[in-house]
């Protein structure tokens, strides 16, 4: 029920919390998706901290009742690109791994970032859910996006269970 899924939400921030550096960024712009942003990563590591999210989420998460996946885009930071085309090639790749079979890790093909370059409203503005830390600092998606610097290592995770 609803209960439920609130505490496997929680449960997942908490996980985030577990297997993020501390200077990455784990926000939740709403339903059973989060957002993480992972400054000074290539993608390659990107996509093992996928695999590490996705394998513990599914053996600590997971009940006798009800198995817990993730499917997981990755989509790495290229020079000219914006957060908002990140986040949108990252959530491209999700939907790739959920549409071949779920709880997988994909990683966003550079033509799907490139095609973003021009958003009409940046997507870093609607993730209210930072966290606590990075939020009494008076961090923002965007902030820490831009900190990294043009042509900066830098990956975008979109886990959704």
């Amino acid at each position: 029920g609803h209960d439920a899924g609130d505490r496997i939400l929680r449960a997942l921030g908490g996980l985030l919390t577990d297997v993020l550096r501390k200077r990455d960024l784990a926000a939740r712009p709403g339903g059973e998706e989060f957002v993480v942003y992972l400054p000074g990563l290539h993608r390659d590591a990107a996509w093992q901290v996928g695999e590490r999210l996705r394998i513990a989420a599914e053996d600590r998460l997971s009940t006798a009742d009800r198995t817990v996946t993730l499917s997981v885009g990755v989509a790495p930071r290229l020079p000219g690109a914006s957060f908002s085309a990140l986040l949108k090639a990252a959530d491209r790749a999700v939907y790739r791994a959920k549409e071949s079979g779920r709880n997988r890790v994909e990683i966003a093909a550079m033509a799907e970032i490139e095609g973003y370059d021009h958003p009409e409203r940046t997507a870093a503005s609607s993730i209210t859910a930072l966290s606590k830390p990075h939020r009494e600092k008076g961090y923002s998606a965007a902030r820490l996006f831009n900190k990294t610097g043009e042509g900066g290592n830098a990956v975008v995770l979109y886990v959704r269970l």
